[in-house]
C-alpha cells in the first residue's frame, strides 16, 4: 500500500492516483508518543490549478509549514509560497478574482502579527498590508468558518465572534472589500445565535447561511436561511428547520441547494445528513437516498459526470460497507453545456453549467461522427460564459462536454 498522511487524491474509479504526490503531514512541530495526526480541515482550487491546504499541519515533508500549504497540480508543495504561519487551525480558505487569499479559522496570530480569525493573504503568502486585520474579530474564543466574496466584492464572514473591529456583532458581518466593517448590514448586530460554518452565495447576489444556530436576525429560523442582495433575511425561503447542524452547502445550477451535515429531519422529512432542496426551500422529494449514511455527513463533493463524492465520519451508506467515503449517482449536478453563439473575435462563447471548481473538456465535431479536443475549462460560477477556440473548420459546429 501507499502511505498518504491527512491528504491524497483518488482517480475515477476510486483507486489512489499515484501521480498527485503530496507531502508527508504532521500536526505538529514537535513529534512524539502520542502526537497526533495531521488534520486537513480545508482544502482549495486555485484558478492557476493550484491547491490550498488548511488545518492542523505543523511539518510537510519535514519543514515548518505553520497550519498551511499551498500545493501544485501535482501534489508536490510549492516552496515559494512562504505565509508567515498561523498559531491556531486553518478552517477556510477562499481565493480572490486578484489572486489574494482569505484565510478564516482558529488563531490569534499570523506571524507575529496579532490578527485573530481572519487575514487576507497576497499571492505570495504575505499579509495584505492594504486590508485592515486589527483589531479584528474579538470574544474570548474566535472562529471564523468561512468567507464569501459576494458579487460586489464585499465579504460576508461567519463563524464564532462576539465583535469585529470593536462594534458588538453575533457571528455574522458583512466587511467592505477592504477589511473595514460594513455599517449597512442588517443583521450586524443581531446575528445568529450561534456559530456559522457555510456561506453560499449565487449569482444574483442572495447567500445561504448555514451552521448551529437556533435564531437569525432576532427570528427562530434554525440552521439554514437565505438572505436577500441587500443582506436581510429572505423570507420567500421557506427555511427548512433541520434537527441537526449544517456543515456544508452546494448550490447547483438549476437553482436547488445541496445540504450536509448531522441532521436526521429537514424541512419535516427524514433525512440522514444528506438532503437536496427546492429553490424556496422545500424539499425535494425525488431525492430520497432511504437511510442514507449510518453518521453525519461532513463533506460532498461533486464530480463532473453527475457522481457525488460524500465524506464523514460514517462506515456504512445504506447499510453497505462505505468507511469514511461513499460516492453516488446524482445528474442534478452533473455538467452541461448550454447556448454557444460566435463573437465578433471569430471565438465561440459557449455557457458552461456545472459547479464551481469542476472541470471539464470540451470536443468538437463537424460531423457527429469524428470530435477533437476543443480544450479544457474549469467553471468558476454557476452560469457562465466561457469563450472557447474550435480547431478546424465546416459549415457547422457541434460541441460537447465531457468530465
Amino acid at each position: 500500500s501507499t502511505r498518504r498522511t491527512g491528504l491524497a487524491r483518488l482517480a475515477a474509479d476510486g483507486t489512489l492516483d499515484q501521480t498527485f504526490t503530496p507531502p508527508e503531514l504532521v500536526a505538529s512541530p514537535i513529534q512524539g508518543p502520542g502526537t497526533p495526526p495531521a488534520k486537513v480541515i480545508t482544502l482549495t482550487p486555485l484558478k492557476n490549478g493550484d491547491w490550498l491546504a488548511g488545518g492542523f499541519i505543523g511539518l510537510a515533508d519535514g519543514q515548518p509549514i505553520g497550519n498551511l500549504l499551498r500545493l501544485k497540480p501535482d501534489g508536490g508543495r510549492d516552496a515559494q509560497f512562504q505565509h508567515p504561519g498561523f498559531d491556531g487551525a486553518v478552517w477556510c480558505a477562499t481565493d480572490q478574482a486578484d489572486g489574494r487569499i482569505l484565510v478564516g479559522g482558529i488563531f490569534d496570530h499570523v506571524g507575529a502579527e496579532r490578527i485573530r480569525g481572519l487575514v487576507r493573504l497576497q499571492p505570495d503568502g504575505t499579509p495584505d498590508p492594504t486590508f485592515v486585520h486589527a483589531p479584528g474579530a474579538g470574544g474570548s474564543v474566535v472562529f471564523v468558518g468561512d468567507v464569501e466574496v459576494l458579487p460586489d466584492r464585499r465579504l460576508l464572514v461567519g463563524g464564532f465572534f462576539e465583535e469585529y473591529h470593536g462594534v458588538k456583532v453575533r457571528n455574522l458581518i458583512r466587511l467592505q472589500p477592504d477589511g473595514t466593517v460594513d455599517p449597512t448590514f442588517p443583521l450586524l448586530t443581531t446575528g445568529t445565535s450561534q456559530s456559522v460554518y457555510s456561506l453560499e452565495s449565487v449569482p444574483d447576489g442572495r447567500v445561504y447561511v448555514a451552521g448551529f444556530f437556533e435564531q437569525i436576525g432576532g427570528r427562530p429560523f434554525k440552521r439554514l436561511v437565505r438572505l436577500q442582495a441587500d443582506g436581510s433575511l429572505d423570507l420567500a425561503f421557506k427555511a427548512p428547520q433541520p434537527n441537526g447542524e449544517v456543515v456544508e452547502m452546494k448550490p447547483l445550477p438549476n437553482g436547488q441547494l445541496l445540504v450536509c451535515g448531522s441532521f436526521s429531519t429537514i424541512g419535516g422529512l427524514a433525512r440522514s445528513g444528506l438532503a437536496l432542496l427546492n429553490e424556496d426551500g422545500t424539499v425535494d422529494t425525488g431525492f430520497d437516498l432511504g437511510r442514507g449514511a449510518n453518521s453525519h455527513v461532513w463533506t460532498a463533493t461533486a464530480g463532473g459526470d453527475g457522481s457525488l463524492f460524500l465524506g464523514g465520519p460514517f462506515d456504512q451508506f445504506n447499510e453497505q460497507p462505505a468507511p469514511f467515503l461513499a460516492r453516488l449517482r446524482a445528474p442534478a449536478i452533473a455538467g452541461a453545456l448550454g447556448s454557444a453563439r460566435w463573437g465578433s473575435d471569430g471565438q465561440l462563447e459557449a455557457r458552461i453549467f456545472g459547479l464551481p471548481g469542476a472541470r471539464f473538456t470540451l470536443e468538437s465535431s463537424t460531423d457527429l461522427l469524428h470530435w477533437q479536443p476543443a480544450g479544457d475549462v474549469r467553471v468558476e460560477g454557476l452560469n457562465q460564459a466561457i469563450p472557447i477556440t474550435i480547431p478546424g473548420s465546416g459549415p457547422s459546429q457541434f460541441l460537447r462536454l465531457k468530465p
